[in-house]
């Protein structure tokens, strides 16, 4: 076999502005907020390749796409494929979480109640006190246990 020897590489001098902007393989210069934001800007694809973005680690507000990035959780499962891969729509995403809670034996302090006592409110009989009598009817003052009053005034048949 013959031995391959790696060839060298000229650096690419750079016209980009350190601060500002992010230069690519091929020597092109993209605005720095532009890497790694999921869009191929460079011609070459080298903003978005995984040596040029290193996986980062997800909030608990985030989920983690299989390629990498991460999304806002309000985005998995909706149908749309916001992971580049398409993690967030797989069955694995969208099944639903089971969690298990753990158990601890049942508590052997001793819990004290107080009973609930009703006690029942007096009651007065109702009052009714006759004002008069008319051809249509009888009036009459009902006074209820509550201090108000009330005027009623009921039917009486009259006879041909």
């Amino acid at each position: 076999p013959v031995p391959t020897t790696p060839v060298p590489t000229t650096p690419i001098p750079s016209n980009c502005k350190d601060d500002y902007e992010f230069m690519c393989a091929n020597g092109e210069c993209i605005d720095v907020r532009r890497k790694c934001d999921r869009y191929t800007d460079c011609s070459d694809g080298s903003d978005e390749t995984p040596a040029t973005c290193p996986p980062r680690k997800c909030t608990v507000y985030e989920f983690a796409c299989d390629d990498g990035y991460c999304i806002d959780n309000r985005r998995v499962c909706d149908q749309y494929n916001d992971c580049t891969d398409g993690s967030d729509e797989t069955e694995a995403a969208c099944s639903p979480v089971t969690t298990s809670v753990p158990t601890t034996p049942a508590s052997t302090t001793p819990v004290v109640t107080t009973p609930i006592v009703t006690t029942p409110v007096p009651t007065t009989p109702v009052v009714t006190t006759s004002v008069g009598t008319t051809p249509v009817g009888t009036t009459r003052v009902v006074t209820n246990p509550v201090p108000t009053t009330r005027v009623v005034t009921t039917s009486v048949p009259t006879t041909p």
